[in-house]
């Protein structure tokens, strides 16, 4: 049973030790502070490292030998032997000590799973004390082997725990290694990154404090990964510094050229006051951004800066006096534009803040800000007469604005209308543009935004007229058309020998075709009755004067589709090839005696299609041809 403790107890300092032990060859990273950053050797920083990590070994091991005699005392105190007790009242307390153990060994299993160290260490050590005393009794051998065996899973759970944390310390440690390894891509500034480093590098040292100690791979990669990351850092802190020298010379250079603008100027002539004035204000904003600089330059370049600038101030006061004393003459006369026409005001006080721009030495901001705000008020004065009379012409405009505004609205609501009847307001449109052009326009030569919304109204009714227009024509246009279907299948059963069959039929479709042709009802009727007529006539000659009308019919109508095909950019079949090129050689010698619209290539279109509906029957055996020819210019027609 002593045995099992101390082989703990040793097993606990051998771990930190080995911990220790094995980190005195590891050189230390490196330490940065202020702008620069400074390596320690690795001799250095292995003695260091390996006088603190043997501090370290001694102070936990004294650590451990104390609570191990504090262990001892207490539980001796509790568990030593009385000799004046019976052996009966011995083995009530061994059974107590006994249930004692048990309950130890459950609550060491529990902090095990809570993973509490500490705690399992001393509970582990309870009961191998209480163990060891019911031992010298030689009580219950087989119960103290059984808990003996729990007791040694537990201490092999124990040092699992400890290395896990050792393992955890280092997983950490890998992190701020990826940390170190992220920053050395980082595009932030090196100040930041600078920042970042010290909290990485505070961080690896706390740990070296707490007596875990990495390993020397560890530690290398650390090393190597923050000199990576400080890479950027250090050329940045280089760089300021030689940015401090620059701006130190930038500042000796704005003093020398200063001190011989100086000396180069003839202040009994007069001179360029609007140069002195820029080289002085530039030398400023430069002396200003020369930043940063070394603290013991400040001094000595400040002195020379100031006393260069005394050197301007009592010329440059001189000449602000007589600015001054200019701008209070401007100041009078803007006050004595009241008796001046209003044109004639406004131009003389424009003048003035042309010649208030002219002064270049300005005074104090204060002082500025009073000539400013009389002179402004002066010049005002002749603006708000300007603005009075212009709000008289502006009531007019207004007035006018109005009239045309209700004039828009009516006009708005005309083109509302179903564009069917859009036709019968033609009159009231022309009375309300007659109307508009009565209204005196004070802006004639600018656009005017309602003058624009009026003409896009004015447009829109124009297309509606044309559309409504076409509406009309497409109606009648799909009237002539279905009840020219109605003939084609008529006078194709007339010519099949089938008309009797059908014609009631046909008679019956015709009528139920309510929609009016306009003016080529007459014209289809005809054609329809013509039609009929043929059905109830059976006599030969009948017939044959329909064939010889047929082809006549065929003719005209394959003409007609040669037209419209060339009209439509559609291909004629090839046996008509010739025919169209005719055709389009009368179209050119036309086209070049007379130039042809677009309205009149619509008419000429819409005119052949009415043809074709009101021209009659065709051989059978060239209708479904023919019809195919239509169908492909209709649909294009549609389009």
């Amino acid at each position: 049973m002593h045995d099992n403790k101390d082989m703990s107890n040793k097993d606990s300092t051998k771990s930190v030790q080995s911990n220790g032990n094995s980190q005195t060859d590891i050189p230390d990273t490196q330490a940065v502070s202020g702008e620069d950053a400074a390596v320690n050797t690795p001799t250095e920083t292995a003695n260091a490292d390996t006088t603190r990590v043997d501090q370290i070994s001694a102070e936990v091991d004294d650590a451990q030998s104390e609570l191990q005699r504090e262990h001892s005392d207490k539980n001796a105190d509790d568990i030593r032997p009385d000799s004046t007790l019976s052996a009966s009242d011995k083995n009530i307390d061994c059974e107590k000590d006994l249930e004692k153990i048990k309950l130890l060994v459950k609550q060491l299993k529990q902090s095990l799973e809570d993973g509490q160290l500490k705690e399992c260490i001393s509970l582990y050590e309870k009961c191998q004390a209480r163990l060891k005393n019911l031992e010298e009794l030689n009580y219950k051998p087989n119960s103290r082997k059984k808990i003996q065996r729990k007791l040694n899973k537990s201490r092999f759970e124990i040092q699992k725990l400890k290395q896990w944390r050792h393992w955890g310390m280092n997983q950490a440690r890998l992190e701020l290694i990826e940390q170190l390894n992220a920053l050395k891509d980082s595009e932030e500034h090196p100040k930041d990154i600078y920042t970042k480093l010290k909290q990485i590098r505070e961080q690896w040292e706390s740990w070296n404090k707490s007596g875990d100690f990495p390993s020397s791979k560890l530690r290398e990669s650390f090393s190597e990964a923050y000199s990576l990351a400080f890479t950027p850092c250090r050329i940045y802190f280089k760089d300021q510094k030689k940015l401090r020298k620059q701006n130190q010379k930038l500042r000796k250079r704005v003093c020398a050229e200063l001190e011989e603008l100086f000396e180069s100027i003839d202040w009994n002539r007069q001179p360029d006051w609007k140069a002195i004035e820029d080289a002085v204000r530039m030398a400023k904003k430069r002396w200003k951004e020369a930043v940063p600089l070394n603290k013991k330059d400040w001094v000595s370049t400040n002195a020379r800066f100031d006393k260069v600038m005394d050197l301007f101030r009592p010329h440059l006061e001189r000449e602000r006096e007589k600015g001054i004393e200019y701008r209070l003459d401007l100041i009078n006369k803007a006050n004595a534009l009241d008796s001046e026409p209003v044109n004639i005001a406004i131009e003389k006080a424009k003048s003035y803040q042309s010649d208030w721009k002219s002064v270049v030495i300005r005074t104090k901001k204060k002082k500025e800000n009073e000539l400013w705000h009389a002179f402004k008020s002066a010049c005002d004065k002749q603006f708000q007469r300007r603005a009075e009379l212009r709000k008289t012409r502006d009531k007019v405009r207004q007035e006018n604005t109005q009239q045309k505004k209700d004039l828009l609205q009516e006009l708005k609501a005309i083109n509302k209308t179903e564009t069917r009847e859009i036709e019968g307001f033609a009159a009231q449109v022309s009375n309300i543009q007659h109307r508009w052009k009565g209204i005196d326009d004070f802006q004639r030569n600018r656009k005017n935004p309602i003058t624009t919304e009026f003409n896009n109204e004015i447009s829109k009714f124009r297309r509606a007229v044309r559309d409504a227009k076409r509406l009309k024509i497409e109606a009648t246009f799909i009237a002539l058309e279905q009840k020219a279907q109605i003939c084609d299948a008529l006078e194709f059963a007339v010519q099949s020998g089938d008309a009797m069959t059908t014609l009631e039929a046909h008679e019956s479709q015709w009528n139920r075709t309510d929609h009016s042709c306009g003016e080529f009802e007459a014209a289809i009727q005809q054609r329809f009755d013509a039609a009929c007529a043929l059905s109830r006539d059976s006599t030969g000659e009948s017939t044959l004067n329909l064939d010889e009308q047929a082809m006549k019919n065929l003719k005209l109508k394959q003409d007609i589709c040669l037209r419209l095909e060339v009209l439509s950019e559609i291909e004629s079949p090839p046996e008509f090839t010739r025919q169209r090129m005719q055709y389009n050689v009368e179209r050119l010698n036309a086209a070049m005696t007379k130039q042809s619209s677009q309205q009149d290539l619509e008419t000429e279109f819409s005119d052949l299609l009415v043809q074709y509906w009101l021209t009659g029957a065709v051989p059978n055996d060239q209708h479904p041809v023919l019809k195919e020819r239509f169908e492909k210019i209709r649909a294009v027609s549609r389009k």
